[in-house]
């Protein structure tokens, strides 16, 4: 039996805590939050755990094998660094950190520490099309891939918000953070390491400090061109939706969160829905993805592996929004290092 604790009590906390909480042989022993209120709100959900106001008295009276961190990016650092020094493994919700600086310092917790086992929420790695997708990309099919199209949209913000999700320094950015990242990974995971950034573009529109849209121009190793456009204001759209459109010498391949559509040279078009491919989780909650990264992750524990989706994933992420951002400050391109952790 895995004993784990949650911390941060909002939406993706309480998403955490509920499938914890189901699943077979994992204690949810603590969960944590500074608003007192919540812990009846807990209990009328079934949530019976300690209830703590304070992560140190948490970590210090519960033995724990795991915590998943669901706290503002800019806190994120301070989670793990206490979580770690107390040997607990930890999973975060993306992004890794709220900038470039504090990642790297977050990399430094885990370097040489190969009892940790450090996770990150990019959840989309264990949804079944795009998984599918992966397959069929290294199946070679497709031929030589020449251009990329991705888009992430959602209906969301329209106005001015007081949530620290808004926040430029909490955050650490606004769209491109919340549903880029999603992108920024599956381009990577899919495809090959972005090298360049060509062109960002930022739009803000709802009077918070962070974007509200963007459209980036990408390059990927080996010379591909990807280009991603983004809004969380985009109007139809009740959930995310992501779309990527892969353009090769033999065909063309689109995925999203519903479907894949293979379109070869001479073969036709063949269409896959999401209910037709394999689907190992035990139950939804929160979306698709959400059950079984939990359910990696604590198969890691106390196991010699690290989960689908480490940190150096994360970290791979957050090199390149960085480099976006920077890109769009000094309006010119950014060339991301040769080597990246």
């Amino acid at each position: 039996m895995k004993r784990v604790g949650v911390v941060g009590m909002g939406k993706m906390g309480i998403v955490h805590s509920a499938i914890l909480n189901a699943l077979p042989d994992v204690e949810l022993a603590a969960v944590m939050d500074k608003d007192k209120s919540l812990r009846q709100y807990l209990y009328g959900m079934g949530i019976r755990a300690p209830f703590y106001h304070s992560l140190e008295e948490m970590l210090g009276k519960e033995k724990l094998d795991g915590v998943f961190a669901c706290v503002p990016s800019s806190t994120n650092y301070i989670v793990a660094k206490s979580c770690i020094e107390r040997g607990i493994s930890i999973f975060l919700e993306k992004p890794l950190a709220n900038n470039l600086a504090n990642a790297n310092k977050m990399m430094a917790l885990v370097k040489d520490r190969k009892d940790i086992k450090h996770g990150v929420g990019f959840m989309m790695a264990y949804v079944p099309t795009f998984c599918h997708a992966k397959e069929v990309l290294q199946s070679a099919s497709l031929g030589e891939v020449r251009e990329i199209r991705a888009s992430a949209y959602q209906s969301a913000v329209f106005s001015k918000q007081k949530s620290w999700f808004y926040k430029k320094e909490a955050a650490g950015g606004g769209a491109v953070t919340s549903l880029g990242s999603h992108l920024i990974f599956l381009l990577q995971w899919l495809f090959s390491p972005v090298r360049r950034v060509h062109e960002a573009s930022l739009a803000y529109s709802s009077g918070n400090e962070v974007e509200d849209a963007g459209r980036i121009e990408l390059e990927m190793d080996g010379g591909v061109r990807a280009t991603m456009d983004i809004s969380w204001s985009a109007p139809g759209y009740d959930n995310m939706e992501l779309d990527i459109l892969v353009i090769a010498s033999e065909g063309e391949l689109r995925v999203t969160n519903q479907e894949t559509v293979l379109q070869l040279k001479d073969e036709g078009v063949t269409r896959v829905h999401i209910s037709e491919l394999p689907d190992r989780a035990k139950f939804y909650l929160g979306g698709e993805g959400y059950c079984q990264e939990d359910e990696d992750f604590i198969s890691c524990l106390g196991a010699d592996k690290q989960p689908k989706v480490t940190w150096r994933e994360g970290y791979w992420v957050q090199v390149v929004l960085d480099a976006i951002y920077r890109s769009a400050e000094a309006n010119q391109a950014v060339t991301l290092p040769g080597e990246i952790m």
